[in-house]
């Protein structure tokens, strides 16, 4: 709520947070003079990006020492996997290549001796087999229920033929080999060590290798990144040079200006001999937020003092002037759309007093202007005026405040220019006052 009302009211009083003595605040007023708050909100969207671009570089030089050694780990397993010259078909065939290889002369003793057996004359190519079918395909032709009988007889002879051929083949295909086990047997326990370590089977190596291969490419890619990042801090930067150089330009020469305006109006706020700078400090080198200088409003009161910043030497009515100056100045553009001026007048009088008054009127042209006095000249100048008292009695103390009609108003004014009996003389005098400040 607080920063909220700070957006919608400017309290100028002496005993007040003043919006004035913040130093964000006098560089923001400064831009509002100099109509440079479009370029300076260009270059902090540069300087927010930088920020994040920076952020991002950081986090990725942070992990480059550990990816250089993940790097450096795959690839050497991408070199072990290449050099074993990886195919398909080996890695899905090799277990068995090797296991009929190393058993092939017990398969050779045992295919022999079924085949012996199916083409012995005592086996199942006997002259029986035969009859047998002969026999059942006659009976056939007298019951149709030997059908099945007939057929299943006459396909285990025919399978049993095919059964010789295929274990003839198979016979052929085989030789003991030992120079071939060996050689397979070398071959699989390579492939069995580099299986064990990356935790997979042996037909799994080439998805490894794939993963492998994924994984560089993925770091490649991160430090192509960072070549990347770095190329576009390099050219925020630039940029931020850029605009930075253009707002200290206008800046330098809008604070001059400004300077001179604000110290010619404090003259006739009674403040005289008194004099204000916009100063501009240099911030160190980089990129910061809202330029290359930072904003300080200085004053000296008196003639041969130095100028010091608003905080350390302004009271609070001179305060509430130099803010009324600076306000009146800048009036053209944009500040909080309500302002409160609370005893602007505390050490004034007479014609100083007018002048403040005209500045107020001036100034609620553009603005809602609420202003707390105990002058008649600067009261005189209101387009309302509201009428503060206060009274106590046995409950206690009691404020109140009354809008004042146009006759009224000229009575208020008369007390506050005669004291607690209005004289005719008085009540003249302060209609007179307020014909002229309309």
């Amino acid at each position: 709520m607080r920063g909220v009302g700070e957006l919608l009211v400017d309290m100028h009083g002496q005993n007040e947070h003043q919006l004035l003595l913040r130093p964000n605040q006098q560089r923001q007023l400064l831009d509002t003079y100099a109509d440079t708050q479009a370029l300076c909100t260009s270059l902090n969207v540069v300087v927010n990006a930088h920020k994040q671009v920076s952020e991002q570089i950081e986090n990725l030089n942070n992990n480059h020492q550990m990816k250089l050694q993940q790097q450096e780990l795959l690839t050497h397993q991408l070199k072990e996997l290449n050099d074993a010259v990886l195919s398909e078909q080996e890695l899905t065939t090799i277990e068995a290549e090797f296991k009929t290889s190393a058993n092939s002369a017990a398969l050779i003793e045992k295919a022999s001796g079924v085949l012996n057996q199916l083409e012995n004359e005592t086996g199942i190519k006997k002259p029986q087999l035969l009859s047998i079918n002969h026999a059942l395909s006659e009976a056939l032709d007298m019951d149709k229920a030997l059908v099945q009988a007939v057929e299943l007889l006459s396909n285990a002879q025919l399978q049993a033929q095919e059964g010789i051929y295929e274990l003839t083949h198979y016979l052929n295909s085989l030789s003991v080999d030992d120079e071939t086990v060996k050689t397979l047997e070398v071959r699989l326990g390579e492939l069995h060590d580099l299986a064990r370590k990356h935790s997979c089977q042996i037909p799994e190596l080439l998805t490894i290798k794939d993963n492998i291969e994924l994984q560089l490419d993925e770091i490649g890619t991160g430090t192509h990144s960072l070549d990347e990042l770095v190329h576009q801090k390099n050219q925020l930067q630039a940029d931020y040079q850029e605009k930075a150089v253009q707002l200290s330009k206008i800046r330098i020469s809008k604070a001059y200006e400004l300077s001179n305006l604000v110290t010619q109006t404090m003259q006739v706020l009674g403040m005289p001999g008194s004099e204000f700078s916009s100063a501009l400090s240099s911030k160190p080198d980089g990129v910061h937020l809202n330029g290359a200088e930072s904003v300080d409003f200085l004053v000296k009161t008196n003639m041969g003092q130095d100028f010091k910043p608003l905080k350390k030497v302004a009271s609070g009515g001179e305060l509430s002037r130099i803010s009324l100056a600076i306000s009146v100045i800048g009036s053209d553009s944009e500040y909080t759309p309500t302002l409160i001026f609370d005893e602007v007048d505390v050490g004034i009088s007479g014609a100083v007093a007018e002048v403040v008054g005209k500045k107020l009127k001036q100034l609620s042209g553009h603005y809602q202007v609420i202003c707390i006095t105990h002058l008649a000249q600067v009261a005189a100048f209101g387009h309302q005026h509201l009428r503060v008292q206060k009274s106590q009695d046995k409950d206690g103390a009691q404020t109140t405040v009354t809008q004042l009609s146009s006759s009224e108003r000229v009575d208020e004014i008369a007390r506050i220019l005669g004291g607690a009996t209005i004289t005719e003389k008085a009540r003249n005098a302060a209609a007179e006052m307020i014909g002229m400040s309309i």
